[in-house]
This record gives C-alpha cells, structure tokens and sequence, in this order.
C-alpha cells in the first residue's frame, strides 16, 4: 500500500485532492513508472498507512497522505509548538524545532514535512537561511580510500 501511495505523490505532486481521486477511483500504477519514482526519492517518507505515521495527524481533516520529511518525526507528537500551514501551492508543510544541547552547545532538533519532495527542499533551504545550528540528519558520506 505504501508503494501505491508513493506512486501517487509523485505523479501528482502531493496534490491531496488529486491522490484522494486516484485512490477512490482504483486508479491503476505501471509498475515501470514506480520503479523510477522510487529513484527519485530524496528524502524520507511516511504514508498514512505507516506504523510511525504521526497521530497528531490523525485527527486532522484530509491529513497528508504522503508526508516527506527531514529531521525527528517524533517531534510531530511532543507538545512543542509547531507550524502547520499551506504554501502558496496550496500544499501543506510542518515544521517545529526544540533546542536541545549536544557537546556542551545548544543546537535545534527539528522535523520539516511537506507533501512533496520539492516543497520540502524549499522549505529546507530556507530553514538554511536563517543561519541557526541545526541537528545534523544527513547520511555520513562514505570516505574514499587513498591510494
């Protein structure tokens, strides 16, 4: 189910309606098509069907139905403050942040979630922007061995 429900997040960009359509009609994937979509997810990813899907969703009306994000999930679910909101797009975004202290400094946790992997690099770069020192989520890159 959550390769179906990929599949239309990508085609459709996130559009919720546009997936809840899909989704309700039966509408059929090629298998090829999600095979390269697969390819092309950057970041990581829930579905509402997923075990770690966060319950503060759950009691929303019309929650994301793929939700891409980058940082601590379950910082969704802490009663911290957090922005919910739409884009200009009319998609929606998450976002919240903690500070937490890591090697005797404070730095921010965070999660950011949008409903597409564009909308969700945006709002990455502008989190960037504003030059706070943020928890780091990114994969270690594999060091290349001398010769």
């Amino acid at each position: 189910m959550d390769d179906l429900l990929l599949y239309f997040a990508m085609k459709y960009e996130g559009d919720f309606r546009k997936m809840y359509v899909a989704i309700t009609t039966k509408e059929s994937i090629d298998n090829e098509i999600l095979r390269e979509y697969k390819k092309q997810v950057k970041h990581k990813y829930v579905t509402v069907m997923s075990h770690n899907y966060p319950e503060y969703f759950k009691s929303k009306n019309c929650p994301p139905i793929v939700l891409f994000y980058k940082g601590n999930l379950e910082l969704i679910d802490k009663d911290l403050p957090k922005e919910y909101s739409i884009l200009e797009n009319g998609k929606r975004f998450i976002s919240t942040v903690i500070p937490i202290e890591q090697n005797g400094k404070f730095i921010f946790d965070y999660v950011v979630g949008a409903e597409s992997q564009e909308d969700l690099e945006k709002m990455l770069e502008h989190l960037k922007s504003k030059g706070l020192l943020m928890k780091n989520y990114d994969k270690p890159k594999k060091k290349q061995m001398e010769r």
